[in-house]
């Protein structure tokens, strides 16, 4: 069986709280009576209504005032209150409806008239609950789709790396007597290993709100740091060119650090989005840097396009998603999850498009300028 709404009526005079009393009851409401504003305050806690009928005019403290404080408790702001009045000034109904009545309900009353909109503000008010509900059970939903979601990708990285240790270790093992082949296999395992750390490092990055140091620096600095270390650690030959359009000693206060693991992640991007069986020197990516003014603020632009297979359709909506990947797609992994939170915890963006050029993609970082 349904249980009945609850109201609490507030009015100094008990003949009016009485038929008032009768004709809600026999409409099959509970209905619970103070008569004063004090009163009010005190009933509310005890007997929780879910709708307040209020009179404006009232000794020692007025509907207005009491209205006021039960919006100022948090235990009691949600409860919907309609003031009940015989005052039809507008500055008076603007001011009772600023502190936070619903409506107005002008005596002489009418019945047929007030049960209509005690229904449809009890109908309104169930309907938020309802929503802020449903809103609470998709956000667990979206948390536990996304813990799962993260787990499951966590998991397949690292299993993929041990792997690459595991099996290296059992061929070093039959290699034992041939130092060339076994130095090969120790700096693969070492390659391995560090991937596995920056996967920890790029997680750890993600859940942190710490402030990240800022130093006076180049970004062309940066990208030439990146293009230096990749070159030393990689045994093929990659193909990357770099066109610097900033004025010359150009500098900005920002994190040397987040721009060069950004660019790294979308120059190894760039350089897996061709097919696989091309050769790494038949890869080639572009960098850019330019200095742009965008809503009147300027920004340093880095570009780094590719001409390789550009962007799945299947993944295009949801490319900053942890995890996505397809045979054909940049952003393949946990790249551009970290770049995008990365580059946004120093003020700046991300965006991926297709090439201009018809073939491939861009990546696009945007870096505030900062001079102090």
């Amino acid at each position: 069986m349904k249980t009945p709404n609850k109201i609490l009526i507030v009015d100094d005079e008990p003949v009016n709280v009485k038929v008032l009393q009768r004709k809600l009851e026999k409409a099959g409401f509970e209905v619970q009576m103070a008569n004063n504003g004090f009163e009010c305050l005190d009933k509310v806690d005890e007997c929780a209504p879910d709708i307040i009928l209020l009179d404006i005019m009232m000794p020692d403290m007025d509907g207005v005032e009491t209205c006021r404080r039960l919006k100022q408790n948090p235990r009691t702001e949600s409860i919907p209150v309609i003031f009940v009045t015989a005052k039809m000034d507008r500055t008076d109904k603007i001011s009772g409806l600023e502190t936070g009545a619903i409506d107005y309900i002008t005596k002489p009353i009418d019945m047929e008239e007030t049960l209509a909109r005690i229904r449809t503000h009890l109908r309104l008010e169930m309907m938020h609950r309802e929503n802020i509900e449903l809103q609470q059970r998709l956000g667990e939903a979206r948390r536990t789709a996304a813990i799962g979601s993260m787990t499951q990708g966590i998991a397949h990285n690292l299993n993929n790396l041990l792997g690459v240790v595991v099996g290296y270790l059992d061929l070093l093992k039959l290699r034992m007597n041939q130092p060339d082949k076994l130095e090969k296999g120790i700096a693969s395992m070492e390659k391995a290993v560090k991937r596995m750390v920056n996967l920890v490092r790029q997680l750890s990055s993600m859940v942190t709100d710490e402030p990240i140091a800022r130093i006076k620096a180049n970004p062309a600095d940066c990208v030439q740091n990146v293009i230096e270390r990749s070159t030393r650690q990689d045994e093929e030959e990659r193909t990357i060119t770099v066109e610097n359009n900033l004025p010359q000693d150009f500098e900005t206060h920002t994190s040397l650090e987040t721009i060069e693991s950004c660019v790294e992640h979308l120059i190894r991007n760039g350089i897996e989005s061709y097919p696989e069986d091309l050769p790494s020197n038949e890869r080639p990516v572009h960098v850019s840097l330019n200095l742009i003014q965008d809503a009147g603020e300027q920004e340093v632009e880095i570009r780094i396009c590719d001409r390789g297979e550009g962007i799945h359709p299947s993944v295009r909506d949801n490319l900053f998603d942890p995890f996505i990947s397809t045979k054909n797609s940049v952003g393949r992994g946990f790249g551009l999850t970290v770049v995008k939170h990365s580059i946004s915890h120093i003020g700046g963006g991300v965006s991926i498009t297709p090439n201009p050029s018809g073939v491939g993609t861009c990546a696009i970082l945007k870096i505030p300028v900062d001079s102090e």
